[in-house]
């Protein structure tokens, strides 16, 4: 090989070098990180009452929880990370009686809280609660799916058949 082929992959291995190094970089920096992108709220007092669940997209249509606020969910179901904050026992005894009244509005008379399982807590956000639900009522398939749901651009991770729902 004569000097001027050499040199020219040298030249290829040192632009390869700096391309791979960039890319390592901006991987550090976009989103591949143990943080959640933004400050967890607090959630202050708390009355027990008899609330409403909305399915995700339909709280975030009605302005109950903001675009920052779906970012979040997505962060701990995307990344399969558990909310730093458990969910206290008093809001989870009103989540799981309102999701009862739900199934017993809809043709499922017998339906009790105690029917009701909080798959997953993934937070409090703008004065609400997001959940993911199942009850004993409900027939699912035996292979679950994997699907990704999108809302004003940010992508939800979905592996099963439980949705994420909002409580207010």
């Amino acid at each position: 090989m004569d000097k001027t082929k050499k040199e020219g992959n040298m030249k290829r291995l040192k632009i390869l070098a700096v391309v791979l190094a960039l890319m390592v970089g901006l991987c550090m920096f976009s989103g591949c990180s143990d943080k959640p992108p933004y400050k967890i709220q607090q959630e202050g007092e708390f009355t027990p009452h008899m609330g409403e669940l909305y399915l995700l997209e339909d709280a975030y249509e009605e302005g109950y929880i903001t675009k920052k606020d779906l970012k979040m969910i997505a962060y701990y179901l995307n990344n399969d990370k558990e909310y730093p904050n458990p969910l206290r026992e008093e809001v989870t005894v009103c989540i799981k009686e309102t999701a009862a009244e739900e199934l017993r509005n809809d043709d499922v008379p017998d339906a009790e809280a105690k029917d009701i399982t909080i798959l997953n807590y993934l937070g409090f956000y703008s004065g609400c609660y997001a959940v993911i639900l199942r009850d004993i009522y409900t027939l699912e398939p035996a292979m679950p799916i994997e699907t990704w749901d999108i809302i004003d651009g940010v992508k939800f991770h979905y592996y099963g058949y439980h949705k994420i729902e909002i409580w207010k």
